[in-house]
């Protein structure tokens, strides 16, 4: 079935792109035969962007099953219509949203390549930025499910075992099953302690303490 936006003129579509409208006595709009609507023009039109952000929220709360057009659009206040002119349907959406995670993931190990400091210390920061995403533990789940996904996470996980690997390297730390342990405590402790940011981040810090300590 083709989606809505494939039978509706743009003109008639993009009305639906608002968080509120209000009907009541307006011009009349031709094409909408005889409804008279009046748009409130202080409301902002969705971006895909807002699209993602919902879906991101939603995934994190309910699971992948809340990926789709209609609870989506609950809860923005608006009409299935919006997310149409956003997307073709809603395996597109949950492509942008893998790209997008995929995207932020990635520039999350660039930054932290990029950056300065005591190599100790960039270990537990790029920890607990790591374990700061709260919708990770939900895609990982999801990725069973999901081909793209799980490719999208074996090629973020590759990077940061790699950056993980250096790290270790300039503390005197040769062995891969170090980084492999550190990735490992980062993909398993929000299943562990799931909602406890606080217990996940110190677990892990405890993790890279008794690492360093083979260093030494």
């Amino acid at each position: 079935m083709k989606p809505l936006h494939h039978f509706m003129p743009q003109s008639v579509l993009a009305l639906y792109d608002t968080r509120q409208v209000d009907y009541g006595p307006s011009e009349s709009l031709p094409h909408l035969s005889s409804q008279h609507i009046h748009l409130n023009m202080s409301t902002t039109r969705l971006t895909s962007d807002d699209w993602l952000t919902a879906g991101f929220d939603a995934l994190q709360h309910g699971g992948e099953n809340a990926l789709a057009a209609e609870p989506l659009a609950r809860q923005l206040g608006t009409t299935k219509g919006s997310f149409y002119w956003h997307f073709k349907d809603v395996p597109a959406f949950h492509a942008a949203l893998i790209t997008s995670w995929h995207g932020t993931a990635m520039g999350t190990v660039t930054a932290q390549l990029s950056g300065g400091g005591p190599a100790d210390q960039r270990l537990r920061s790029f920890g607990a930025e790591v374990l700061s995403d709260p919708v990770e533990p939900r895609l990982r789940v999801w990725a069973l499910s999901n081909a793209d996904l799980a490719d999208a996470l074996h090629k973020v996980d590759i990077e940061r075992l790699a950056y993980l690997t250096t790290l270790l390297r300039q503390l005197g730390l040769g062995n891969p099953d170090f980084a492999r342990a550190l990735l490992a405590a980062l993909v398993g402790l929000p299943q562990v302690s799931p909602n406890d940011r606080a217990v996940q981040t110190a677990t892990f810090d405890t993790l890279v303490d008794t690492v360093l300590a083979l260093s030494q």
